[in-house]
């Protein structure tokens, strides 16, 4: 249940804002000074699934005192988005009851009255004081031949290493990359100061780990439209296309607006459309760009060399990786490893290194097109 709202002013002095992904959530969720007078401001519940899905769907997760908003004159962050508000505390795997250090191995069974927890979930060992003071495994005692077994969980309890710690607050994409960086087959999530669960690499491919990557392609792409259909450039993006290929955009323009495209790009004929923009003009050109597919976004944008200096394989390759996770992150089935490690973290990497280019050379040609007007 939601906490009472409480008011920005409680904040004042505090300039955390859990929106980006440079910032980190605190423990005690507090919310940035910055957020909008009268905005209801909860506390997020301890239950981690149920957290991120609040986080997901609350519509003022997506503000952040970094760019203005045009729309709603709130100030809203147009590259950090949804995918910082989803962490690995959502994703990971749970625990199995704790276990107080000196316990007979004979004594786990009763313990465990379901052996598949036992199995399927590590158990965090405890010290008489509450202290945790490492982790057992049932791979480490359940498998054991008789007459081989340890007398006691001591004696087979990992101890805790720091280059196995993920903080609950790492984004599903820092995860992804500490995951390509490092040989862990796991990580220990931990929530101030206390193992709360493990995270496997299959674990980002949950259904909520997905909505990362996917909200991740959904946004470059957008970035990479957003950057072909700018007047300054739209005309040459189009033409730069291969006729094959405006042949098909022209086919699926036609399908979805039921009408041939006018042949000099001229306004379109929905006005319905044109209010919806505000002040953009939307031409049929600009409706044209909107019926290319990915991979012609990404000639379009090779051709006019519109983001920095990489070579034609860079940017085809690289937006040829995006179109095939995009797929495999929006169809449902099951939660095994899609795309092996090192693969999908250098995905990652690039993906926000062209995040940036694109937003760079967006707002380079609205500076020009500014000191034109």
């Amino acid at each position: 249940m939601l906490a009472p709202a409480r008011k920005p002013s409680q904040f004042a002095g505090r300039g955390e804002h859990p929106f980006c992904r440079e910032c980190t959530l605190l423990p005690d969720y507090r919310r940035c000074r910055q957020v909008p007078a009268g905005l209801p401001v909860p506390h997020l519940p301890q239950d981690p699934g149920l957290a991120a899905k609040i986080k997901l769907l609350a519509p003022f997760d997506r503000t952040c005192p970094e760019t203005p908003n045009k729309t709603s004159g709130r100030k809203a962050c147009d590259h950090h988005g949804r995918i910082s508000a989803l962490t690995v505390q959502s994703l990971c795997s749970g625990l199995a009851p704790d276990i107080p250090a000196g316990s007979r191995i004979e004594d786990l069974e009763a313990l465990f009255p379901n052996p598949e927890i036992a199995m399927n979930h590590p158990s965090r060992v405890v010290d008489a004081e509450g202290n945790v003071i490492g982790i057992l495994w049932f791979e480490n005692w359940g498998f054991i031949e008789d007459g081989e077994e340890p007398y006691s969980v001591d004696e087979v309890t990992d101890n805790l290493q720091p280059n196995d710690f993920l903080s609950a607050s790492t984004t599903i994409l820092d995860g992804v990359e500490y995951f390509g960086k490092k040989n862990n087959r796991y990580f220990y999530v931990i929530h101030r100061n206390e193992v709360v669960g493990v995270l496997y690499y299959s674990d980002l491919f949950k259904p909520l780990g997905r909505i990362a990557f996917l909200s991740l392609a959904l946004e470059i792409e957008d970035q990479a439209l957003r950057l072909c259909q700018a007047a300054s450039i739209r005309e040459r993006c189009w033409l730069s296309l291969s006729d094959n290929r405006r042949r098909k955009a022209i086919e699926v323009f036609k399908s979805r607006y039921k009408r041939e495209p006018k042949s000099d790009g001229g306004l379109s004929e929905h006005p319905l459309r044109l209010h919806a923009q505000g002040k953009r003009v939307v031409t049929d050109r600009v409706l044209l760009i909107e019926c290319t597919n990915l991979v012609d976004k990404a000639t379009m944008i090779w051709k006019q060399k519109l983001i920095a200096p990489v070579t034609q394989a860079d940017v085809l390759g690289f937006f040829n990786d995006l179109k095939e996770i995009r797929d495999q992150c929006a169809h449902p089935g099951g939660e095994e490893e899609l795309i092996p490690k090192k693969q999908l973290a250098r995905f990652v990497h690039s993906a926000r290194r062209m995040r940036i280019s694109l937003r760079e050379a967006i707002r380079n040609l609205e500076v020009k097109a500014g000191a034109q007007s």
